[in-house]
């Protein structure tokens, strides 16, 4: 009953001003899924589908949201996002900021990215995962490239290379989003400084409606492996989108 409660709140938070009797019923099966999804009759793939499917209705619909209140403010004769949304359409019902902060450390990084197409595909093991804010220059269509912190990839991402893979030069991998559709990337050192993604990292994020703002966190989770059956160096990233509370923590480095 509590969790139902609080997975309401959050679409409360985002706009509803009562509980309608889809959420609760929604929310309630998504409750009961994920409950069956811990028991031992399920095998390997059904659980890891019906956690998917519960985690993808909560947070699909969070950002949903928020974006429809973005759309409210958009110039339907210009593309794009509004550089100046007024306050009075951020969420600012009592008590938000506590349910959002629940919200975010509920939706801590798994050590394993939970995309139904990739089972049984990833060789041995992924990396640890690793969260980041994303900055006005991770989303510069001039830059077209995705930064990774440097202690994070010498810590984590290097001992996947394989010794043909010539990390300065550039490694070709394959990127899933968190439906399985995938994007063909150049993983490298950019100037000898930062790691970084490019090549196809602003096709990604046009298709996944990506942008910076002040007032939002716009933040990704980053994951790699092995494909078990190319051998390929591949990544797995997931996104999201929130009003800003405060800052996402890079996780993943000590």
């Amino acid at each position: 009953m509590e969790k139902r409660k609080w997975l309401c709140e959050i679409e409360k938070v985002n706009g509803d001003d009562e509980y309608s009797e889809e959420c609760i019923e929604e929310e309630e099966a998504a409750l009961i899924l994920l409950d069956m999804s811990n028991t031992k009759t399920l095998d390997k793939k059904t659980a890891m589908a019906l956690l998917e499917q519960q985690r993808k209705r909560l947070e699909n619909r969070t950002r949903l949201r928020l974006r429809l209140r973005l759309n409210r403010n958009l110039n339907p004769h210009v593309k794009g996002i509004s550089k100046s949304i007024p306050k009075a359409l951020l969420p600012s019902m009592r008590g938000h900021e506590e349910i959002l902060a629940l919200f975010m450390k509920s939706s801590k990084a798994p050590l394993f990215p939970r995309i139904t197409s990739l089972l049984g595909l990833i060789k041995e093991c992924c990396s640890m995962p690793y969260e980041k804010q994303l900055t006005k220059t991770d989303l510069r269509d001039d830059q077209a490239r995705l930064s990774i912190k440097k202690a994070y990839v010498e810590q984590y991402l290097l001992n996947f290379l394989n010794e043909d893979e010539n990390i300065e030069e550039g490694i070709p991998v394959i990127v899933y989003d968190e439906n399985g559709k995938t994007y063909p990337m150049m993983f490298k050192l950019w100037s000898s400084k930062i790691y970084v993604l490019t090549h196809g990292w602003k096709t990604f994020y046009i298709d996944s409606k990506l942008y910076y703002h002040d007032d939002f966190i716009t933040s990704v989770t980053l994951w790699t492996f092995r494909h078990l059956r190319t051998a390929r160096l591949c990544f797995v990233i997931f996104t999201k989108i929130l009003p800003a509370v405060e800052p996402v923590t890079r996780r993943g480095i000590k």
